[in-house]
């Protein structure tokens, strides 16, 4: 996160923040890094920010958070993402939230 500019934060936000720190998720990257097959994933790493986003914001489902990552530049900047175009669309959520939960990432 250090290196993006994001305004005033909320208590949300900041949770969100303090989370991320604790739970330091950049290691996990590596296990889902492209290995040459197919069409190059998205970062995992941003979708794994979202998916600790939804669970800080209590968002009930996977449309919400990506719809709040639409109207929230300082969370989608948290997250990895500079601009509304930059968000994957629900079904790259959906594959991913597969591959975490099949690693055990998200236990």
């Amino acid at each position: 996160m250090a290196g993006r500019r994001v305004g005033p934060v909320n208590g949300k936000t900041e949770a969100f923040c303090i989370v991320i720190e604790l739970i330091n998720p950049e290691p996990f990257q590596k296990q889902f890094n492209w290995i040459g097959n197919g069409r190059k994933p998205q970062k995992r790493l941003n979708l794994l920010k979202a998916f600790v986003a939804k669970a800080v914001y209590d968002f009930a489902t996977t449309e919400i958070l990506v719809e709040h990552l639409k109207s929230c530049k300082n969370l989608r900047r948290l997250c990895g993402w500079e601009t509304v175009w930059e968000i994957p669309s629900l079904s790259t959520f959906s594959r991913a939230l597969g591959q975490f939960a099949e690693s055990g990432v998200l236990v």
